[in-house]
């Protein structure tokens, strides 16, 4: 009796400490919609429909895990946003395919794209929103309607919803800004010291002038894009979808750490990936760069023809994802990873002849190595020489420039080596220099044409522990390349395991 009368009183004590940090937050939600200043539009607004959607599914099936509750079924899922998608390109996909999970999970058909913003990096090392629908290729995605939830534009009651109006905003006043940044300042960084307000592209200023945020956080999304504060540690926002108490739209994602996003990925999917493997699968084939990333990507594999025929039959080429940046061997996914390029060049350079030795026609021969990477973040190595670790990042780095400055598929048979996002970027920049800024699109649009050329490779070569890597072989098992996915190793480059298909991204 006394062990049951302490269990009861253990589960009391559990239930007063949710009730105390709920009535908490309900103060915050309560002092956050105070500050906000909205208006409503009086025009009576179209039924949310997909952007476009004249394609069909080539998909026959229903994905995995759709909830037979049907009060969610016209529903649509907004992304919490601050803090939004965040992290590299590989993990801002983990997080997306949560938020897709929880929209399907429980029965929601539509996702609201206005909402909807991953993180790009511009100078510094701090996350800026980048709208979804500026880097990927909506009317593709909606073309899934029926194994994946919809992109929509709008809410079909804008006028009752709680938390969205597809009207615009009223700029929150200097005061009302101010008090939001004091209220999350664990999580922000004051830009900048001088005091004068710092954007770092023309399309953060958009963003904010378009007004697509929730607007219990339009105070908080405001600072971030104006440049009055910058979103520092996503995680530290610690928002929860209950603390908004949406309920048109229903809203996910956010939290603390690594955010809830991450958390149901390992959790719910790496712990059940069997039966995740559809929706993994039609992810895989439905989120691809926006038709004017993929015809950079395009270019840049066309000009390896010395060519501008685009009827030519595409060159053979390999892909190699080097991860040997300093950020990466200082992070516990790093550490079992091969650091020095000089050994990992030259099992690439064997591997290529031994695929070579094993095609019955020299057109198939590959000749050109694709190189995923980042010049900015391997040119860190310049800033430092002491330990080890920077010893080793400068060899490579003075290995890489040697090999692009002597860079011809004609000596000894070995490979020649080309590169794309940043320089093609570069280059788009500088051709649309009357038209947009340089850097307007920040660090996201390189990763992606990057990762969608590493897709599309013959041979893809990637490294255990990187989740771009990881995405990478995934996508390429699922359009029908898992035969041909490779990692490298200490030891040499071996071949994915199961078909090709790694096991899910988890925490190392």
């Amino acid at each position: 009796l006394i062990f049951l009368l302490g269990v009861l009183l253990s589960v009391w004590i559990l239930f007063q400490g949710r009730f105390i940090e709920k009535d908490t937050m309900t103060i915050i939600q309560d002092e956050m919609r105070s500050d906000m200043v909205e208006t409503k539009s009086s025009l009576s607004l179209a039924s949310p429909m997909p952007l476009q959607n004249n394609e069909t599914s080539s998909m026959n099936r229903t994905p995995i895990n759709v909830s037979t509750n049907q009060s969610n079924f016209d529903k649509t899922l907004a992304l919490l946003y601050p803090p939004g998608m965040w992290g590299g390109y590989g993990n801002q996909r983990i997080r997306f395919t949560a938020f897709v999970r929880y929209a399907i999970s429980n029965g929601i058909t539509q996702l609201l794209l206005p909402s909807i913003y991953f993180s790009t990096k511009f100078e510094n090392e701090i996350f800026y929103p980048i709208p979804m629908e500026e880097v990927f290729d909506v009317d593709h995605w909606n073309s899934f309607q029926g194994d994946l939830p919809i992109l929509v534009q709008s809410l079909q009651n804008d006028e009752k919803s709680d938390c969205w109006t597809n009207s615009q905003h009223e700029h929150p006043s200097a005061d009302d800004l101010q008090a939001t940044i004091e209220r999350f300042a664990p999580a922000l960084n004051k830009e900048p010291k001088s005091g004068v307000q710092y954007v770092p592209s023309k399309m953060l200023l958009e963003v904010a002038n378009r007004s697509n945020f929730l607007t219990p956080l339009v105070n908080l999304s405001v600072a971030i894009t104006t440049g009055l504060a910058t979103l520092a540690r996503p995680g530290k926002i610690g928002l929860h979808p209950d603390d908004l108490k949406c309920s048109n739209p229903l809203v996910y994602g956010g939290g603390g750490g690594a955010g809830i996003l991450w958390n149901d990925f390992v959790s719910k999917i790496r712990t059940n990936e069997a039966d995740h493997m559809p929706l993994m699968k039609s992810i895989s084939q439905a989120l691809r760069p926006a038709q004017k990333w993929q015809k950079i990507a395009q270019q840049c594999l066309q000009n390896q023809h010395q060519s501008t025929n685009s009827h030519l039959p595409p060159i053979p080429y390999f892909a190699l994802h080097m991860r040997v940046e300093l950020d990466m061997w200082h992070h516990k996914c790093g550490r079992d990873m091969e650091k020095n390029l000089t050994k990992i060049f030259s099992f690439l350079e064997n591997a290529t002849q031994d695929y070579n030795r094993n095609q019955s026609s020299s057109d198939q021969h590959v000749h050109r190595v694709f190189l995923a990477f980042s010049w900015k973040h391997l040119m860190k190595a310049r800033e430092r020489n002491t330990t080890d670790d920077d010893h080793m990042a400068n060899e490579n780095l003075d290995f890489l420039i040697a090999k692009f400055s002597n860079n011809s598929a004609s000596v000894e048979n070995k490979p020649s080596y080309f590169t794309c996002g940043e320089n093609k970027m570069k280059e788009w920049y500088l051709s649309k220099k009357d038209e947009i800024e340089d850097n307007y699109y920040g660090s996201l649009v390189p990763m992606v044409i990057d990762f969608y050329i590493a897709t599309e490779a013959n041979v893809f070569i990637g490294v255990s522990g990187s989740s771009f890597s990881n995405d990478v072989w995934i996508t390429r098992y699922y359009q029908g390349k898992g035969d041909t996915n490779y990692q490298y190793t200490p030891q040499g480059i071996i071949p994915i395991p199961n078909g090709g298909l790694p096991p899910l991204h988890s925490n190392c």
